[in-house]
């Protein structure tokens, strides 16, 4: 094997390809500048336009999910009552309303002080409180409630009417 000569066939190839490639390099910076500044801008511009429209639609799409889980959350109170007003009424034979205010409706639905507290633990939102209770005493079934939770109020009406009212 011919050493000087393979190495000079490598040399060659070598400065070759180092050629190529700093051609190669000059090339690209004078063709390839990059963006403007003023395309940048523009692109920015649009973007941000586009963010300020979308931004009160996902505010009303955000509050409407909270009205809907509140709503829902009032639901689960109001089937944690009826459950608590059997348990009284098979307990005691009747429901006294001081009890009942103390157990139910003074202490907020998530604190440990109220009566629901074992039947809703984890599942409602902390600050809810029920408002008053519609109760019919000849079948010892609630058929509605009030209840305030954060910054709205919902009633239940007969078990379908449902009516969200803002606090603000």
């Amino acid at each position: 094997m011919d050493w000087p000569r393979l190495t000079t066939i490598i040399m060659k190839k070598k400065t070759s390809l180092f050629r190529w490639v700093k051609s190669k390099r000059k090339r690209m910076q004078k063709d390839d500048a990059g963006f403007t500044l003023i395309e940048t801008l523009a692109v920015l511009s649009i973007i941000a336009i586009l963010a300020a429209n979308l931004v009160p639609e996902l505010n009303a799409f955000i509050d409407d999910a909270k009205k809907k889980s509140y709503v829902a959350e009032t639901f689960m109170v109001k089937a944690a009552m009826q459950s608590y007003v059997i348990d009284r009424l098979a307990a005691d034979g009747m429901i006294d309303d001081f009890v009942m205010y103390n157990e139910i409706f003074y202490p907020e639905v998530g604190s440990k002080e109220n009566a629901l507290y074992d039947m809703l633990k984890g599942s409602v939102t902390k600050g809810g409180q029920i408002r008053g209770i519609f109760y019919d005493p000849s079948t010892g079934k609630i058929n509605g409630m009030i209840y305030d939770v954060k910054d709205y109020q919902i009633e239940i009406k007969n078990d379908s009417e449902v009516e969200v009212r803002d606090r603000k």
